[in-house]
């Protein structure tokens, strides 16, 4: 590929870039874009404001929105809110209820059947750990045993015989 053939295609890519720069959007796309981010920032703005007030302070505000977080009516921030401040303090967890059955007192509120939640089952083929330490006992037992049959005492007796020599043994 020669210079000019690179330099042709730079000055491609340029004129793309101008047309694209220029492109100007109709008035209609203008107006519905804009009315759409007024829409959602309207909304948004109305559900940050809260029965109590803006600010929760306290037990006493998280516990005024118990009753919107049970309905699913807060915003996910503030639900995870009330989320937090149940997992932290224990008094309102005890004034809420609790977490023990949520799926159930969920379901008990909001009008739908919930599935049962059942406890995990051990596994037939899990050894217990028991199981595993009787095996690696007897594995290390037969080993070692095995180990000093091969290379353990020296035989008794004589081990060699000079037959014959030449010189000083």
């Amino acid at each position: 590929m020669n210079r000019t053939d690179g330099q042709n295609h730079d000055d491609m890519f340029d004129a793309l870039l101008e047309s694209v720069h220029a492109e100007e959007p109709d008035a209609v796309a203008i107006s519905s874009a804009k009315s759409r981010v007024w829409t959602r920032l309207q909304m948004e703005a109305t559900s940050l404001q809260t029965k109590a007030g803006e600010v929760i302070t306290g037990c006493a505000g998280f516990r005024s929105l118990f009753a919107d977080y049970r309905t699913r009516t807060l915003t996910p921030a503030r639900r995870s809110l009330v989320e937090d401040h149940l997992h932290e303090c224990a008094s309102c967890r005890k004034e809420f209820g609790g977490f023990g059955d949520a799926p159930g007192k969920l379901a008990k509120v909001v009008g739908i059947d919930a599935a049962p939640v059942h406890a995990a089952r051990p596994s037939f083929w899990m050894p217990s750990k028991w199981a595993v330490a009787a095996m690696l006992m007897m594995g290390i037992g037969i080993g070692s045993w095995k180990f000093w049959e091969w290379f353990g005492p020296a035989p008794t007796g004589n081990r060699a015989r000079v037959l014959s020599a030449d010189g000083s043994v």
